[in-house]
């Protein structure tokens, strides 16, 4: 079996510099040429299934990618992505002027959260992450 994983196209979200996760963003025009750039990669992959966070993002460049398939999309909210707490929706300039102090503890880091104690207040903590993504490898999808 083969397993292709795709991350959706950029969005109007991430055009503004946002620091998002759970918030719904639609594709931007750049997401949408993206989306229709991997249409044409996997024109010759067989998929069995094709499964998507039901996120507009991701279920829209999915849409794209087997728009001339005659096949269905199974939206699972497992795939979504996470909650970024106070962070969820704001540029990385007013993260910076509301929340100095939280900002500074993730920007160090590039902006990747790596421990427990640096969460975004609010999001899911980091521990319960990894957890949550080991378990869902494990499960198989049925129909």
């Amino acid at each position: 079996m083969k397993l292709y994983l795709v991350r959706h196209g950029e969005t109007a979200l991430n055009e503004k510099g946002c620091y998002y996760g759970k918030t719904d963003a639609v594709l931007s025009v750049r997401g949408i040429e993206q989306a229709k750039y991997l249409q044409h990669i996997f024109k010759e992959v067989s998929f069995d299934y094709v499964v998507a966070s039901p996120l507009v993002r991701a279920y829209n460049t999915a849409q794209i990618i087997i728009e001339e398939r005659k096949q269905r999309i199974f939206g699972d909210s497992r795939l979504m992505e996470q909650d970024f707490g106070i962070f969820e929706g704001l540029t990385y300039k007013q993260l910076k002027g509301k929340y100095p102090q939280e900002y500074c503890r993730i920007s160090r880091k590039n902006g990747a959260v790596q421990r427990k104690k640096d969460r975004c207040p609010g999001a899911l903590a980091v521990g319960r992450i990894h957890p949550r993504c080991s378990r869902e490898k494990t499960n198989r999808f049925e129909e």
